[in-house]
């Protein structure tokens, strides 16, 4: 009897060993290597698919979802997987914007069925990436790129605002600065004509004395000629001051080319120099009518010739009177 318990707890045993070993096998797993990019290059604002690859290691048929996380955020839908015992593997994706920091995805098996009995390899984690900040991928990061959302890697900038050409619409180069010449306006010398000078020269004579009986005495004669040389003397020396006068009060203001006199005072030759335009211009020379020293030294030799006319009239008058007291 005792023999016949053991020999059916065999047979029932064997029967409910191939479910026990069946249940024991259900296992989904997704390792660390399986979860992939679209690209290798992250660049901040950009989208890229994420993809995962979920493998059916057990013995059963199995259904799940996997869920994608960028820390603890959920990455796009859960997206579901039915996988066959032992089969080949299920991939999925989601889409993902790339951060502008630092990143690593996460994911995770959930909800399988049959319930899974080895849970250690539902999860997966990628290593941390780095974004590029270059919204217009041309190898310049925004934060330098004078023109971050177009393509310029030359970076070029003419009027040298800050903004690169191909989006900047507004030229800043500096203009060439025109500077208009100057008008010269031609200077008209004006030409006048001098009115001719006449300078009125008086002429003074004096009347000869005669004494009695048709001859000319000595003392009258002396006295006479005394009187008609200073008479002549005054006479020349009236002309010449009204000579003087009359030239300087009526030169001509302009020279003989048209060209205007030179505002100077002239001396007692004004007469002459109004005459001579030529000597007005010529200052290079001493010897000239408009020099102060020479009209000095004119003036003295001229007193000097009327003094010494002088002198031989006093002496003949000396020398007459002698002879008359001789004769008386």
């Amino acid at each position: 009897m005792k023999n016949k318990w053991i020999l059916g707890a065999l047979l029932g045993g064997s029967l409910w060993l191939p479910h026990l070993v069946q249940a024991t096998n259900a296992d989904l797993a997704i390792d660390d290597g399986s979860i992939t990019f679209s690209t290798s290059t992250f660049y901040s604002g950009d989208t890229v698919r994420i993809y995962a690859r979920v493998r059916n290691p057990g013995d059963v048929d199995m259904q799940a979802s996997v869920v994608f996380y960028n820390g603890t955020k959920v990455v796009g839908a859960t997206q579901p997987v039915s996988l066959r015992a032992d089969g080949a593997p299920e991939e999925v994706f989601v889409d993902f914007l790339v951060p502008s920091e630092s990143f690593n995805i996460h994911a995770v098996i959930a909800g399988a069925s049959p319930t899974d009995t080895n849970p250690a390899n539902d999860e997966a984690t990628t290593v941390l990436y780095t974004t590029i900040a270059d919204a217009d991928k041309d190898g310049v990061l925004d934060k330098s790129d004078n023109c971050p959302n177009n393509v310029n890697a030359d970076q070029a900038d003419k009027d040298s605002d800050g903004i690169g050409d191909v989006c900047d619409s507004v030229d800043n180069t500096p203009k060439p600065v025109v500077v208009a010449e100057p008008v010269v306006t031609p200077v008209v010398k004006p030409t006048t004509t001098a009115a001719p000078t006449t300078a009125s020269t008086a002429t003074t004579k004096a009347p000869a004395a005669t004494g009695s009986g048709g001859g000319t005495t000595s003392s009258s004669a002396g006295s006479s000629t005394s009187g008609a040389v200073v008479a002549s003397v005054a006479g020349t020396n009236e002309a010449s001051t009204g000579q003087m006068t009359s030239a300087s009060s009526s030169a001509p203001t302009t020279l003989a080319d048209g060209t205007p006199r030179p505002n100077k005072a002239f001396g007692i030759f004004d007469n002459a120099l109004a005459a001579d335009g030529q000597a007005v211009k010529d200052d290079t020379s001493f010897w000239h009518l408009s020099n102060p020293a020479v009209q000095i030294l004119l003036v003295i030799l001229g007193l000097g010739a009327i003094g010494c006319l002088t002198s031989v009239i006093v002496v003949r008058r000396r020398a007459g009177r002698v002879a008359d007291n001789d004769q008386g």
